[in-house]
């Protein structure tokens, strides 16, 4: 018989006692709270870190603010750690509280870990790669375990592991937004590093290597009244506003576009006329922006799936699209026909049928605008947000595509970002709203077939323009930033310099977030997975005699604190330098 059952039960079930009462004046009772209320209640602010009494002015979440409000009517009351004051007072933190023995209750989440890295690459250095000013690519190649009990010590190598293995330790040890130490191994090399745990994890995914690059580049052959460049979210579109060149009556219904960030990356811009004028008429001046400084990057991923050609992108000359005989044919020749295919078109459908092999990313202005800052939430999250980098959403096979008379091209010009009213991607600060529509291409049942370009047959009705085109128009979009011809402030809801508030400047609307540095410059780069951090060292510089043959080791924030007293000692016990010191540094218990 099992050890388990051997034991009898001393008592019948039956013999049970149902008069037993508990008296609720023992739970107020020295003895009895001690042991089991106050000694094992804890109360913590923060993981793996102390906070002592402090006065937070603000308020401090949504469940704080609803006591804050209950006790303007009822008295002070307390939840969760707060001590609520009336309302609108400030709310202070009673402190963390700390058990009988004076340890302080934080759970602990330390690692043994160091990591070694022998390829720094500036984030202008290299080409290939998105560029990212005053930030580096820091690649992992080992990861150094050691045992602090016992001190022993094992080196991993990238090489030899297995990569999912591998990178789970870079993630879990370095989390985008977590703060480290770098230490160069051969001290005789001059550097600039920054102090203990000044440097962030802004990217922890791998290398982005570049494959599209817009620089912008102001030209008169090109939308001129207007911006074509926004990233924005919500608004209403109103698809075919006007269809076959007539505006409709009454107007389309508009569809939400909900809280779906998203980048448009060029615009066609027709307006109608009014009156006996004519409306626009298809042309270079009507598109925005120039590519002409602008270029597809050939790259390990680009090579299986595009095959025409690389570097500069062919932009039309005003007689080289003059001499074309259709709309479509002016379409095809624009530098945003030939980006919009690549983008709109090869690259989502690539994007699309290797997720999550690969990631797309966009990064704006070179990551010098940290879009997770906003006027009320000063402090960055240090995340790719920080680096104006985001993810484009992945379920977006191919943009919609036009007919024939469009020559097979997008309708309109916008990615999809990832994540929907999530904090975690979408861009912070203030939004302001602005609208903005664009043209494209369809034959014309009236005129017959697709319209030949230059000639204009409008229909006689109060708004139209030239036959054979439709409009889709973006209302009340609440705009982050927006570029182009005119630059960083639009101007509002006007289309053409025609009308009588042509000029009207967003900038009232407008707050700090709402601006940049610079010109309206992007990248679109793929995803080379590898254990790879991008932070904020500035390699020029920090590191500007490099990092010898021996490279630089990462210390994780978290790390043991008897490693991070003994890093030599447990460098030469691992080989990795020489010269170890005499004595091993004992850890010593605090509270904090």
């Amino acid at each position: 018989m099992p050890l388990y059952t051997q034991q009898q039960p001393s008592k019948s079930l039956a013999d049970r006692l149902f008069a037993a009462e508990f008296d609720d004046a023992l739970v107020d009772q020295i003895a009895w709270k001690n042991s089991r209320y106050d000694g094992c209640k804890v109360i913590s602010k923060e993981i793996n870190k102390y906070t002592p009494q402090q006065t937070t002015p603000g308020g401090i979440g949504t469940s704080v603010i609803v006591s804050a409000s209950i006790s303007s009517s009822f008295g002070t009351t307390q939840a969760a750690g707060f001590q609520v004051g009336t309302w609108p007072s400030q709310i202070d933190w009673i402190g963390d509280t700390l058990n009988p023995s004076g340890l302080n209750p934080n759970v602990k989440r330390e690692t043994t870990a160091l990591y070694i890295s022998n390829t720094v690459i500036g984030g202008e250095e290299d080409t290939q790669f998105a560029t990212i000013k005053n930030h580096s690519y820091v690649n992992i190649n080992q990861i150094l375990l050691i045992d602090p009990t016992t001190d022993e010590t094992q080196l991993i190598d990238k090489q030899s592991e297995n990569f999912t293995a591998f990178h789970t330790f870079v993630t879990n040890d370095l989390p985008t937004g977590e703060s480290f130490s770098i230490k160069i191994i051969d001290e005789s090399i001059s550097q600039n590093l920054k102090g203990p745990d000044e440097y962030k994890v802004k990217m922890n995914k791998g290398f982005l290597l570049k494959t599209f690059d817009f620089n912008y580049t102001s030209s008169l052959l090109h939308l001129t009244e207007n911006n074509s460049l926004y990233l924005y979210k919500k608004g209403t579109t109103q698809s075919d506003m006007f269809h076959d060149g007539v505006k409709k009556n009454p107007l389309p219904h508009g569809v939400d576009n909900r809280e779906i960030v998203r980048f448009r990356y060029g615009t066609i811009e027709m307006t109608g006329g009014g009156g006996t004028g004519e409306g626009s008429t298809f042309a270079l001046d009507r598109i925005g922006p120039s590519f002409i400084s602008s270029s597809i990057i050939e790259n390990k991923f680009t090579q299986q799936y595009y095959s025409g050609s690389y570097g500069f992108i062919n932009e039309a000359s005003s007689i080289a699209w003059a001499s074309n005989t259709t709309n479509g044919g002016i379409l095809k020749a624009t530098g945003l026909g030939s980006a919009s295919r690549f983008i709109g078109i090869n690259t989502l459908k690539y994007l699309n049928d290797n997720f999550p092999i690969t990631e797309l990313h966009l990064t704006l202005f070179n990551g010098t605008k940290d879009f997770s800052i906003s006027e009320t939430n000063t402090s960055s999250a240090h995340d790719e947000r920080s680096i104006s980098t985001f993810e484009v959403d992945n379920n977006q096979t191919q943009l919609d595509i036009g007919g024939i008379c469009n020559d097979y091209l997008p309708k309109t010009h916008e990615l999809r970002l990832k994540g929907i009213n999530d904090s975690r991607f979408e861009p912070q600060g203030h939004t302001y709203f602005d609208d903005f529509q664009t043209a494209y291409v369809t034959g014309s049942t009236i005129v017959g077939g697709c319209i030949v370009s230059g000639s204009n047959t409008p229909a006689l009705v109060t708004n139209y323009l030239q036959r054979g085109i439709n409009i889709d128009k973006v209302t009340t979009a609440s705009i982050f930033v927006q570029g182009g011809e005119i630059g960083v402030v639009g101007y509002q809801n006007v289309q053409s310099a025609s009308h009588a508030q042509y000029g009207k400047s967003l900038t009232g609307s407008m707050s700090s977030s709402n601006y940049y540095s610079g010109s309206f410059d992007y990248q679109l780069s793929f995803l080379d997975k590898d254990h790879t951090l991008i932070t904020n060292l500035d390699k020029n510089a920090e590191l500007f005699d490099g990092i010898g043959s021996k490279g630089i080791i990462i210390i994780p924030k978290n790390i043991h604190k008897k490693i991070r007293n003994n890093l030599q000692f447990y460098l030469q016990k691992a080989g990795i330098i020489d010269t170890p010191p005499n004595v091993l540094l004992q850890l010593t218990d605090d509270v904090n």
